[in-house]
């Protein structure tokens, strides 16, 4: 008889979702998949669901999802990376991850942020995730 430690399935699927809500994704298709949000805002040309329990929002622009974004620690990479890891644990375990820093706000990023092409960044504060963002660029 096999026993062990069963993996949590990864809720974070670099360049392509959270928590099950990936790009492309219709509105009704995530509340379908999370429910109704706990807030529901329209600006800027983009409607964004707010999850407060879940840590995440979703911004849609068009009816399709283009951002979804998480501070919980419980969502992981198949690596096992999400908020509260340390930069070097993204640089080590994120294969393609290129850490830098704009206007003094240190990432690490997989993909590209140019126009229809999908990115996944770590924004990182101490030394530590405290935001995953998976998006498609606009443009």
């Amino acid at each position: 008889m096999l026993c062990g430690a069963v993996a949590a399935p990864a809720r974070i699927t670099v360049n392509r979702s959270v928590d099950g809500v990936g790009l492309g994704m219709t509105a009704k298709e995530v509340r379908a998949r999370l429910g109704k949000p706990s807030l529901d805002a329209v600006g800027e040309g983009a409607r964004n669901y707010v999850y407060r329990r879940r840590a995440l929002v979703v911004s849609l622009v068009g009816s399709r999802v283009v951002i979804v974004s998480t501070r919980n620690a419980r969502q992981r990479t198949a690596g096992g990376i999400g908020v509260g890891s340390t930069d070097a644990d993204v640089r080590r375990r994120v294969r393609g991850a290129r850490c830098g820093a704009t206007a003094d706000v240190q990432f690490c990023r997989v993909g590209s942020i140019r126009p229809g092409r999908r990115s996944t960044t770590f924004q990182i504060q101490q030394g530590r995730v405290v935001t995953v963002t998976v998006a498609r660029g606009l443009g």
